[in-house]
């Protein structure tokens, strides 16, 4: 059973000019979307904000598919885009390709 506060704090990165140098830095590139902590125990999903609000019904698909994941516990830190984010960016694209 999941326990009462079960959010754990993202990390949050910091914002710079340009990438640190050297070989032992890795970076990604920023997407928009929702960044999202998927949690398993047992039968019970939960999907939680950055903020840890629960958002476990706005994405009822991916915790049908957290809930079929062979596996007791997890926690899973994943960026989510909705059909309205893909939307609006493509609108934006489509724009930004007509100048």
């Amino acid at each position: 059973m999941l326990r009462p506060s079960p959010f754990i704090l993202p990390a949050q990165p910091t914002l710079r000019d340009r990438p640190p140098k050297g070989e032992r830095w890795l970076h990604e590139v920023k997407f928009d979307g929702y960044r999202v902590q998927l949690r398993k125990d047992g039968r019970e999903v939960v999907i939680y904000s950055r903020n840890g609000i629960d958002f476990t019904s706005r994405f009822p698909a991916i915790a049908t598919a957290l809930a079929q994941l062979p596996t007791r516990r997890v926690i899973i830190w994943i960026k989510v885009k909705t059909r309205a984010w893909r939307e609006a960016n493509r609108y934006r694209a489509e724009l930004f390709s007509q100048r």
